[in-house]
């Protein structure tokens, strides 16, 4: 018996495989992206009243943007800082510790430096914690406590400076000084 060709292949003409049926695909197929689609749009009018992005669904959307928009405006100052608010990055006004509120950023901001906090500024000396003794221990640094005296002396000297911002001074400390934060 002769054998036919009858094109694509042996078993005949078309996709199908020795047993008569086309190609099988291995595996789960992929979800259809414009059904994907659809159903968003479907759970989206659902939530929206008046159906599709009516002028009562836009107004719903802005109002919800709007009340995140004054959430993002609510700050906590530490009980050693003073909050320092900005109104269009000019002083306004100084926040006590506590929860508080200014309007959201490109209205106001807030800085909180450590304004409550007795600092300390050791000169001629660096001091470290010690924990084998249990405490702190000094070490001179005799560059900074060499000084010549007018009569051409030269002491040994060193000093720890303490230090606080005062009351209502935050915005001067922040504003007036250079490098407030430099030894």
């Amino acid at each position: 018996m002769p054998w036919k060709n009858q094109g694509g292949g042996p078993w005949g003409s078309g996709p199908k495989g020795p047993w008569g049926t086309g190609p099988q695909s291995a595996g789960p197929r992929p979800p259809d992206l414009e059904d994907l689609l659809r159903r968003g749009q479907d759970r989206l009018q659902q939530w929206l009243p008046g159906g599709h992005f009516s002028g009562m669904g836009i107004a719903l959307v802005l109002v919800a943007a709007l009340a995140i928009w004054f959430a993002t405006g609510i700050f906590r100052v530490q009980s050693e800082e003073l909050g320092v608010v900005l109104r269009f990055g000019k002083y306004d006004r100084d926040a006590q510790p506590g929860l508080r509120y200014h309007l959201p950023y490109p209205i106001e901001t807030v800085l909180l430096p450590k304004a409550l906090r007795v600092n300390t500024i050791s000169i001629g000396m660096t001091l470290i914690d010690d924990p084998a003794r249990r405490g702190r221990s000094m070490r001179d640094v005799p560059e900074e406590s060499l000084m010549l005296t007018g009569d051409e002396n030269i002491v040994d000297v060193d000093f720890t400076v303490l230090w606080r911002i005062k009351q209502g001074g935050a915005g001067a400390y922040l504003f007036n000084i250079q490098n407030p934060e430099a030894p």
